[in-house]
């Protein structure tokens, strides 16, 4: 079934044409009523394709994150740019970028990993969901609702323009009250985290010389016993870098990094800033370090 379904989804919506090495064009691409913009998951959907079609088969997915920095075109294909980070014997890590007309739509970072045994497990325990096949499906859903009485005018119109597009992805709700907002999430779902201030026990002087969207990074610590470059200042050389292309008055409010190689402490490290979009309330960049022409981490940034 998990083989069907996969070779359905790639010669249909998640189809893509190679175009050339690490480059691959998506059309077929949907937009939902109501929405400005093609459906955010066939792009995830498509990018993760593009980066697959570059590993071993016997590479998994198990860490996956995604930017969306513009909305998609769907009369435009899009075109996935996929830069081969690092192939170890255990791991394998990609960068996809999204583009139409020469704009990012969304960036990806994806890292692959060989099935193997292992001692830790970080996810969180998978709710209960019934079987699909035990679930009805939207379009069965939003016809409930539109012989419901107390569904108004304007939201039975709504229905009706989306129950006449043709929906490629099946979705089946476990709760459709709740998923299609008509009533409120009794559940509040928080995290609770340990407050405290981070107190610097050593004093660790950041070299950080700009040259247009290239940084360099010296001055590098290895702690003692330790075979690389301490990870939390290249992270750190990383966001200045970042932080020097947009405008002051934004602020940092969300990263993400991808450790790649170990870095050598006897060599600086070049930080290659791709400014990727500025909003009137978001800037979004993507930073690449480098030792020797390889690629040591990757961040993805966000300021507003």
């Amino acid at each position: 079934m998990g083989e069907e379904l996969e070779n359905h989804l790639t010669n249909t919506i998640l189809k893509l044409e190679e175009i050339d090495v690490n480059l691959y064009r998506g059309s077929n691409l949907w937009k939902p009523v109501r929405s400005r913009a093609v459906f955010g998951g066939q792009v995830v959907g498509q990018a993760l394709v593009a980066a697959s079609k570059t590993v071993a088969d016997h590479l998994h997915v198990h860490s996956l994150h995604t930017y969306f920095i513009r909305p998609g075109d769907n009369t435009l294909p899009i075109l996935y740019h996929v830069d081969r980070l690092r192939d170890g014997n255990s791991f394998s890590t990609r960068s996809v970028k999204a583009t139409q007309n020469g704009n990012t739509i969304i960036t990806m970072q994806v890292s692959y990993h060989k099935e193997e045994e292992g001692v830790l497990s970080h996810q969180y325990t998978m709710p209960h969901a019934p079987p699909p096949d035990k679930l009805r499906t939207t379009e069965e859903c939003l016809r409930t609702f539109l012989q419901d009485t107390r569904t108004s005018k304007q939201s039975k119109a709504t229905i009706q323009k989306v129950l006449a597009d043709e929906i490629p992805i099946e979705v089946k709700p476990v709760d459709p009250l709740l998923f299609f907002s008509r009533k409120r999430h009794s559940d509040v779902h928080t995290s609770t985290y340990n407050q405290g201030v981070i107190t610097p026990w050593y004093n660790l002087v950041v070299n950080i010389v700009v040259v247009a969207d290239i940084s360099r990074g010296s001055n590098l610590w290895k702690p003692v016993r330790s075979r690389a470059v301490f990870g939390g200042q290249v992270v750190g050389q990383a966001l200045v870098a970042a932080s020097k292309t947009v405008a002051d008055h934004l602020h940092v409010h969300s990263l993400h990094t991808y450790f790649i190689r170990p870095g050598d402490n006897t060599l600086p490290i070049l930080y290659h800033v791709d400014c990727l979009r500025d909003g009137n309330s978001f800037s979004t960049r993507s930073v690449k370090a480098t030792q020797n022409g390889n690629t040591i981490i990757t961040m993805q940034v966000s300021e507003g």
